[in-house]
């Protein structure tokens, strides 16, 4: 298990943010990213479960009338993560996999589609 700072975590996640391909990252708008140490659901039996999660309106699905609304939300979990990884290179990459996987949502593709997409 690795453990970083919440600030070292977010400069983590901001730097796999700049590696994302211009392509994509010029498309992504009304869109916000944040920590959480774990998440919050009252049905979830193990905390450790799930790494990130997007909430939103898939950027296909948006119409002519999209707007005034609020963001969509990117939350990676920290200490789920944390819990996966045994060094900074590990930490690094699982943070930019899990980032990646939860902009691929946002892009309107299912999670069947974003397996296929990043295993190959």
């Amino acid at each position: 298990m690795m453990k970083v700072s919440r600030l070292r975590f977010e400069e983590l996640v901001e730097e796999a943010l700049e590696e994302l391909p211009k392509y994509f990252k010029n498309k992504l708008e009304n869109i916000t990213i944040i920590v959480e140490d774990f998440p919050v659901f009252r049905d979830l039996s193990d905390k450790y479960a799930i790494l990130g999660l997007y909430r939103g309106i898939p950027y296909p699905n948006r119409g002519i009338y999209y707007g005034n609304v609020l963001p969509d939300v990117i939350t990676l979990y920290q200490k789920p993560i944390e819990k996966r990884v045994n060094n900074i290179e590990e930490l690094k990459e699982l943070i930019r996999k899990v980032l990646y996987h939860e902009i691929g949502h946002y892009f309107g593709f299912s999670d069947d589609e974003l397996y296929t997409i990043m295993n190959g």
